[in-house]
């Protein structure tokens, strides 16, 4: 008895991966793809990946991201409301939602196209 191997994608599913998937915004891609296939995502990156089409999304070697410590929360918000070094440091034992509320609070908006 021959059995024959189950075809987990379609040809017209093959055609509908190779139309919808250019590389360009991948997880965009992946997740749009694999709604309108009914598969995982991780199905549709294995399929693309034996198909050769799949391009794995760059990232940035070295780059550091800086983060907005508390600190400069702190210090962002003293010098907007005038507070002394000791007032300002004080600031710092506050949870960082809360510094966040208080800086959007003190900030007025800024306009687009400002930066």
């Amino acid at each position: 008895m021959k059995t024959t191997k189950a075809v987990n994608y379609t040809a017209d599913m093959i055609e509908h991966l190779k139309a919808g998937y250019t590389g360009e915004n991948n997880q965009e891609e992946i997740n749009k793809l694999s709604n309108e296939l009914g598969r995982k995502p991780a199905s549709i990156i294995a399929k693309l990946s034996s198909m050769q089409v799949y391009k794995k999304a760059e990232t940035v070697k070295g780059a550091k991201v800086v983060k907005d410590t508390k600190a400069k929360k702190a210090a962002r918000i003293g010098l907007v409301v005038g507070l002394t070094d000791l007032q300002t440091e004080t600031l710092t034992s506050a949870s960082v939602s809360t510094l966040d509320v208080i800086e959007a609070y003190v900030t007025p908006p800024q306009e687009e196209g400002s930066e």
